[in-house]
């Protein structure tokens, strides 16, 4: 929207929903309740590095005290953590964001064994969250440890710390298994691929053994040279019979006044075409002592000439029949319409004739490829699939340093992609050139007539699976793993009392769990003290001609879950670009992904960073390119939307029509590898990572119904150059979908307490002794009217002066930090403990140590004005 409107009667449903369940934690809390202007946690994205990062921002406010807090609250009221009302996470700022979450649901950490639990179970798991996040330091996982005994956050923290290599926490082991579950899967995706391949290759070669043994090609037949070595007829037909044609249709149609003239075929422009097509025809037929080749150009340019006059009349034909509902769109048989019809025939004209080339190509190719000793030369395949895996992160614009920035990286993954697409395609050319060649030459119809039949039914089997598509990429790991090391650190059944074996077995780092994941429904229905849990992520979007030019420049939507204020499956709202969209509970078979996801998976589409839609950075170059090597993060979801006012029903109607529901698995396989998502026009929508629409997790916390005054933003993007890239983005979208201008406060550097800590965007990058403090900014958020409807104070990571000294000596052995690669997801101990260091001390400097500061009183006075 370009203004800001009221909200619906849906939206204001679901902001009074979020703020019943405020007030509900307010008062299990005994904080007073707020009836709006509530305050709120934005958590970036940036992988583990934002996690850990954020880790010590929260211990730093679960340490602070409100500058509110009275003596005769309890003590999880006092804290300044338990003044914030909502979090909104977005990728890495999720794996932190669902293991704090997670801390409130009572009984999962500590179960019923302390008196008091049986009393008041929200509040009792409260206190045990914020004390989880008070312990210091994290210490190291111990199976000698009781920890059923120990403080409540000595286990979850030291989990944590353990599993800053969450990908592979047990070392060469699970690299072998990862590989193990790339390779099995990266194989599973090309076959399914290839099945239609091999159907269309070996009936391309089966036409070409057809042709070759007809009586067109017998000896000295002129048209045995072009018909029966190779099948380049195709694609030079489709340029003589379709292309061309088309091209001269364009200019037969001319308007005398304006472009909404009908049509007139009756013009001077047929008329001269159908008398300078008989002239070259005649020419061509009757002028004596032509040599042929003159002869046959004579009577082809003639032919030609005649099915543009054809193409021509046949596309005004077709508009005619076309009946136009809107008056205020163009007639369907103007000259406008006509021309911009004609040029979209010519551009299907040319997709054809690509694709008939590439069914030339390959089999021509396979034929001298097996007729030589050079087959071998197909293992760089799989070299080049590594070169690409092992330099995906170089797709993510912000890891991307020094020179290595100035390349035309989307091109040059375009380049590879079609590379790996033509060496897969002849693979399976060899296949059916070894069907054809190995056997009695009587055979050769017959076995290539099997070998298209069996393709044809393992498409067809595989086109029922449709679950495959989830399951065949990296995301069920990824999500699976992400449970293990942020949802499992706070299930109390791995740190429960048991003793020798039993124990040692829940507390490895390589097993997983019952209860490591949470269903989200479970998760939103529960009665806890949490905030308000936004879960952000990015509805891929590049084919919708009903929107906007705007949304298909962002190429995605936002999603967003939140509590709905219902119990049961119910319990989540799914809010679609700031409106909540109705789900039909219905589905067409049972399919794996029909199945609900839970809080982990969730998450980890919220941080699926690499994958085939990249958001606003997707092009058809990355997508086939990560298609083709399988670097597929993202999520195949049928959202099951209804249309606004429509009611479930047992008749539903379903998008996917004909080929796309025969064959449902490679039609979907065919949309990520070629960047067509069309959201919620297709029965199945590809979700990605949050932060491919919006990285500070703070754009659906302005909107203006969910009453925000403070929002605290952790800026976690990987941004060495302090560029403020993801800011920057922010601030557009709030301006274009908001109509909200999020400007600096320069009265903050005007108090002198605070001044020293907050900089300009230009402050950052300097290395000036006056600007080594500086880590926070505050911006204004101001409504169409100029008056401030929020604030947000923006923590950045950065070193500044003050750091313990370890901290120090690895800034100083890792330049980049604390901007390292996104890809990096392999954090070790130092890395860990600089990256939480660096978000603890930045939070105590900003928001004192448990006790009040000069700073602090300055911040809370100044915010208070």
């Amino acid at each position: 929207m370009d203004a800001q409107q009221p909200a619906s009667p849906e939206q204001q449903a679901q902001f009074n929903a979020e703020h019943a369940r405020i007030t509900e934690r307010r008062r299990l809390l005994g904080l007073a309740p707020k009836n709006g202007r509530y305050w709120a946690l934005a958590l970036s994205g940036g992988g583990i590095r934002s996690a850990t990062f954020n880790l010590g921002v929260l211990q730093a406010l679960a340490r602070a005290k409100a500058p509110d807090a009275s003596p005769g609250q309890p003590d999880a009221g006092k804290r300044l953590l338990s003044r914030f009302d909502y979090l909104s996470t977005v990728s890495g700022g999720g794996y932190l964001g669902s293991f704090f979450g997670s801390l409130f649901v009572p009984g999962r950490l500590r179960g019923n064994e302390a008196p008091e639990a049986s009393a008041n179970p929200p509040v009792t798991a409260a206190e045990q969250a914020y004390e989880v996040l008070d312990y210091e330091p994290p210490g190291r996982i111990h199976t000698s440890t009781d920890y059923a005994r120990a403080p409540a956050g000595a286990a979850p923290l030291a989990w944590l710390r353990e599993n800053g290599r969450y990908l592979t926490p047990t070392g060469a082991g699970d690299l072998f298994y990862l590989l193990g579950i790339s390779l099995r899967n990266l194989m599973a995706v090309h076959l399914v691929i290839g099945m239609p391949l091999l159907f269309a290759l070996a009936m391309a070669t089966l036409l070409q053994v057809a042709v070759a043994g007809s009586s067109l090609c017998a000896a000295n037949s002129v048209l045995s040279a072009v018909l029966c070595n190779s099948l380049w007829w195709l694609p030079a037909g489709s340029v003589l019979l379709a292309v061309i044609p088309l091209m001269l249709a364009f200019w037969m149609v001319y308007a005398r006044d304006n472009q909404n003239d009908p049509v007139n075929l009756c013009n001077w422009a047929v008329l001269a075409t159908l008398g300078a097509g008989a002239l070259l025809l005649g020419l061509g037929l009757l002028a004596p002592g032509l040599a042929p080749p003159l002869s046959a150009v004579l009577l082809g340019s003639g032919g030609l000439s005649w099915l543009g006059v054809v193409m021509c009349v046949a596309v005004a034909l077709h508009l005619r029949c076309k009946r136009n509902k809107d008056p205020a769109l163009p007639v369907w048989g103007s000259v406008g319409t006509y021309r911009v019809m004609v040029t979209r025939y010519l551009a299907q004209a040319l997709i054809l004739t690509l694709a008939l080339g590439f069914l030339a190509l390959v089999p021509w190719l396979a034929q001298a490829l097996y007729d030589s000793e050079y087959r071998a030369s197909l293992v760089v395949l799989p070299a080049l699939i590594a070169a690409v895996r092992g330099l995906a992160g170089l797709l993510d614009g912000k890891a991307v340093l020094g020179w290595l920035s100035r390349l035309p990286l989307g091109l040059i993954a375009g380049v590879a992609g079609l590379a790996i697409f033509l060496l897969v395609a002849l693979i399976w050319g060899l296949l059916v050139e070894f069907v054809r060649a190995e056997g009695p030459a009587s055979g050769t119809l017959l076995r290539l007539t099997g070998l298209a039949a069996v393709a044809l039914v393992l498409s067809l089997v595989a086109g029922r699976f449709v679950g495959f598509l989830n399951q065949s990429s990296l995301q069920s790991f990824y999500s699976s793993r992400l449970a293990r090391a942020y949802l499992g650190a706070s299930n109390g059944l791995r740190f429960a009392g048991a003793s020798g074996k039993i124990r040692r077995q829940r507390l490895s780092v390589a097993e997983a769990l019952p209860g490591d994941d949470i269903a989200i429904e479970d998760y939103y229905s529960a009665t806890t003290c949490a905030p308000v849990h936004l879960i952000n992520v990015t509805m891929n979007l590049t084919v919708d001609p009903a929107e906007q030019l705007v949304q298909r420049d962002r190429k995605g939507m936002p999603l967003c879950l939140a509590p709905s204020g219902r119990a049961g499956a119910d319990s989540v709202s799914y809010v679609l670009d700031g409106y909540p969209r109705a789900r039909s509970q219905q589905s067409r078979w049972g399919s794996e992904i029909q199945q609900p996801l839970g809080l982990a998976h969730w998450v980890a589409t919220s941080g699926a960073a690499v994958s085939t839609g990249l958001g606003r950075a997707t092009t058809l170059g990355t997508s086939l390119c990560l298609g083709l090597s399988n670097l597929r993060l993202g999520t195949w979801w049928p959202s099951n939307f209804l249309e606004p006012g429509e009611q479930p029903r047992d008749d539903r109607v379903w998008r996917d029509k004909g080929w796309s529901r025969v064959f449902a698995t490679q039609t979907y396989l065919f949309y990520e590898l070629s960047a067509h998502f069309h959201g919620v026009r297709r029965d199945y929508q590809y979700l990605s990572d949050g932060g491919h629409f919006e990285n500070t997790a703070t754009y659906e916390l302005i909107r203006e119904g969910r009453d925000i005054e403070l929002i605290v933003t952790c800026d976690c993007g990987a941004d060495p150059d302090f560029a403020f890239n993801d800011l920057a983005n922010l601030i557009r979208l709030a301006r274009i979908d908001q109509a909200l201008e999020i400007v600096e406060d320069q009265g903050v550097h005007g108090v002198a307490a605070l001044a020293p800590y907050f900089g300009h965007a230009g402050s950052f990058a300097s290395t000036a002794p006056e600007d080594s403090r500086r880590c926070a900014m505050l911006f204004n958020v101001l409504d169409q009217k100029g008056n401030t409807s929020a604030r947000i104070l923006l923590l950045k990571p950065r070193v500044i002066t003050g750091l313990p000294v370890d901290v120090f000596n690895y800034a100083n052995a890792h330049p980049t930090f604390p901007n390292e690669s996104t890809a990096d997801q392999f954090f070790n101990e130092a890395q860990f403990e600089s990256y939480r260091q660096l978000g603890l001390q930045i939070g105590q400097t900003l928001f004192g140590n448990g006790q009040p500061s000069d700073v602090s009183d300055a911040l809370w006075g100044y915010l208070q004005q």
